[in-house]
């Protein structure tokens, strides 16, 4: 009894409604591989369930003997899938995993889907800064440490962050120095008991690539108080957007407060951005199939059915079909076969096409029934000569009659040979174009013409400053980004002291550097080393310099004792020679003068010598 088997395919179903917004269908396909095989093929069967469904009622196919190849051929849909046992099957986290069938068997399909409607409000950042907390404050370019913004474009906000872009909004946060803040909250209602995937993505934004890399953001991401999945640092690229995601079961909760932490309080690197928060019910769905072996008493008869695609779901006796293939069927009485059919399904030819096309503003389309002047979406319906509903799509675009005008730029030596021109020097052309091949339009061209950008930013090496603040400005023709040694990306910036300013700025054709130091005028100050009380007119010991360039900290004098006999903070005022009332004998006097230029900021420079009392 082992020369030839017939194994038998029983299918359970179980619905699993997914929370009433979209519902899923699944269906499971076997395909017999080996000699005197006949192979099924099934359509996805339209029903507001998650569920797998293979067959509903006793459906056989025969092989010579064991071991044989079977095709467990499962819709595509689910995110997930799992076989089990594993027996026999080369891979069972596929939807059509090869199984070796030596004995009867049964397999069990778990398949899971998840859900497409996002729980976490604004989760996207689409509606701007709205439906979410946080520990950052809300902050305006250049944005500090512990601050964020919502943008779609990172240097938005800060000048030393990338021009990074998404799908839209996203959150951009400077990371704080001083302790690990909550970058997003969110709460949402869950159901008990049910499994959800949390999502999100994330990205570097820092620009300045000698930053320390173990600075980069260390996210965390909690439901309720508890670290789901592993912490993430980001990709130590910037704007290389990191998908992460988790498996969460809800267990006794009805809510679900999501938490995301940076652990990094790194000062550099410590910029980032996130994106597309979400939290999604997960539906599970299973399906059971049994593959019992055993002799085959009869050559099955082949039964041919044609019918009109819409004639699916198909009821042939007490089984139903529901896509074209070859079906085995078993006539039975009493629990005994008594004879297996098959039954060759197949559809009559019916059609389903979308035809696009363009008319010009004016035009009528009157082909294949149609009638139509506008643009957009068409559904004409016929009746094959089998009475078979055929659908023919029409998805019309009118090409509106409009001039265009086109701003170009072309290097010096190129040709622009776009749109019908062939020019090579900067003016403004005219000419008529046909954008898709059809319709006509009025085209100008303002053409400019630019060699490697030319910047006459310095005259001089260097650049004498007397007041502060002072702007430096970069800007060149035809220049479209520029760097400066001081981390700006702007094509100017503002000097408020000495130093050497460097810049490039980059065009299509080439780029060009320059440099300036910026430095201040000396500062003249002048004390006498003598000096004679009441003899002369050099009977004050005071401080001459330019006084209004210079804030005087302290003017003291000391005897050779070290006491201190004269002491001011007025730049006017100096020592008459008297101290404690009386007038010093002659002798040799130290003095320290403590003070700051208009040109050095907070910096205090020192100044000391002798002077001597005559009198």
């Amino acid at each position: 009894m082992l020369d030839s088997y017939i194994y038998y395919i029983f299918a359970i179903t179980i619905p699993c409604r997914f929370m009433s917004k979209v519902f899923y269908s699944f269906i499971l396909l076997i395909l017999l591989v080996s000699t005197n095989t006949y192979a099924n093929t099934y359509t996805l069967m339209d029903i507001d369930t998650c569920s797998v469904t293979i067959f509903r009622n006793d459906t056989s196919y025969y092989t010579s003997s064991p071991p044989f190849g079977v095709q467990l051929n499962a819709s595509q849909g689910a995110d997930y899938y799992n076989w089990t046992p594993t027996t026999g099957l080369i891979d069972p986290h596929v939807n059509n995993p090869m199984a070796t069938i030596n004995n009867s068997i049964q397999y069990v399909l778990e398949a899971l889907f998840v859900d497409e409607e996002n729980l976490v409000y604004n989760g996207d950042f689409e509606l701007g800064n709205t439906g979410f907390t946080t520990e950052y404050t809300l902050g305006a370019k250049p944005l500090q440490e512990g601050r964020y913004g919502v943008t779609d474009n990172g240097q938005s906000v800060h000048d030393g962050f990338m021009p990074c872009i998404h799908d839209g909004n996203f959150y951009v946060g400077n990371g704080s120095m001083y302790n690990s803040l909550v970058v997003f909250q969110s709460q949402v209602s869950v159901t008990p008991n049910t499994d959800y995937y949390f999502s999100s993505e994330v990205t570097a934004i820092d620009a300045n690539p000698t930053h320390p890399i173990s600075q980069l953001a260390l996210f965390q991401f909690n439901i309720n108080n508890t670290q789901i999945g592993n912490m993430l640092r980001v990709n130590d690229s910037p704007c290389v957007w990191t998908s992460y995601g988790e498996v969460w079961n809800s267990g006794n909760n009805t809510t679900a407060t999501i938490t995301i932490k940076d652990l990094n309080t790194g000062q550099w690197a410590n910029d980032f951005a996130i994106d597309n928060i979400a939290l999604r019910k997960i539906c599970k769905a299973y399906d059971t199939i049994n593959i019992i072996l055993i002799d085959p008493s009869t050559i099955p008869k082949e039964i041919n059915l044609r019918i009109c695609e819409s004639d699916f779901p198909y009821t042939y006796y007490d089984s139903v079909f529901y896509g074209v293939g070859d079906y085995g069927y078993v006539f039975s009485s009493d629990g005994e076969v008594d004879s297996l059919h098959i039954v060759s399904l197949s559809t009559y030819p019916q059609y389903n096409i979308t035809i696009y096309d363009t008319i010009c503003h004016g035009e009528i389309y009157r082909d294949n029934g149609f009638d139509v002047s506008e643009s957009g979406l068409y559904t004409n319906t016929f009746l094959t000569i089998n009475g078979c509903d055929s659908i023919i799509n029409l998805s019309l675009f009118v090409q509106p009659i409009t001039d265009t005008i086109i701003n170009a730029y072309i290097c010096e030596g190129s040709v622009y040979n776009k749109y019908g021109f062939y020019e090579t020097s900067t003016g403004t052309y005219y000419n008529t174009y046909s954008f898709g091949g059809r319709c006509d339009r009025n085209v100008g061209l303002n053409l400019t013409v630019i060699d490697v950008p030319v910047m006459s930013l310095f005259p001089e090496y260097d650049m004498l400053v007397e007041d502060y603040p002072i702007t430096l400005d970069a800007t060149c023709l035809g220049c479209k980004s520029y760097i400066w040694n001081t981390g700006s990306f702007s094509p100017s910036i503002e000097v408020n002291g000495k130093g050497i300013f460097r810049v490039c700025a980059y065009s299509e054709c080439g780029y060009v550097c320059d440099s300036v130091y910026v430095y201040n005028p000396d500062v003249f100050m002048f004390l006498p080393n003598s000096f004679t009380p009441f003899q002369s007119n050099n009977d004050i010991f005071q401080i001459y310099t330019e006084k209004d360039k210079v804030k005087l900290v302290s003017f003291e004098v000391f005897n050779r004792w070290g006491e201190k006999v004269f002491e001011t903070k007025d730049i006017n005022l100096g020592w008459d020679g008297m101290f404690k009332g009386k007038f010093c004998n002659s002798d040799t006097f130290a003095w320290r003068v403590l003070f700051k230029t208009k040109y050095s900021g907070d910096q205090v420079f020192s100044k000391v010598g002798e002077v001597s009392l005559i009198r």
